[in-house]
């Protein structure tokens, strides 16, 4: 498993966002912790990091149903581009959704490793996350 370095929150909740990096900085004080509000915005930032030659997110904490480009339309987008990366990128989808077909969805998708629900416990969540690292 390579170390964390660097984990993206895309989410368009200010309240999980602001909480999840704390807790992520206090827990692993050596990982950087970026936040993006949509899909559209961490997809852009995805390719810059691409066509820059800048650090890839280790790991993308993803929610669903955001405005512009929600949690599935990145999802399709990453996959387009994925290709492109010289080191694995693991994303876990974190939702409030009680859909099931969209939990389903997400447990089997082949680019997501987990499905995380809030409200989150993190140490569940850095449990499953870690594990999910492992795994692959």
């Amino acid at each position: 498993m390579q170390p964390l370095k660097l984990i993206w929150v895309i989410d368009d909740d200010p309240i999980f966002t602001f909480l999840t990096e704390t807790q992520i900085t206090e827990m692993y004080s050596h990982v950087k912790v970026e936040s993006y509000a949509n899909g559209h915005e961490a997809y852009e930032a995805l390719k810059r990091c691409i066509t820059e030659d800048r650090d890839l997110p280790n790991l993308i904490l993803l929610d669903i149903n955001m405005p512009v480009m929600d949690g599935w339309e990145f999802i399709e987008e990453y996959k387009a581009i994925m290709g492109q990366f010289d080191q694995q990128v693991f994303v876990f989808m974190v939702s409030s959704t009680i859909d099931i077909n969209e939990i389903e969805t997400a447990k089997n998708h082949e680019n997501i490793e987990g499905f995380i629900s809030k409200p989150v416990v993190m140490d569940e969540m850095i449990k499953m996350i870690e594990a999910g690292m492992k795994s692959s």
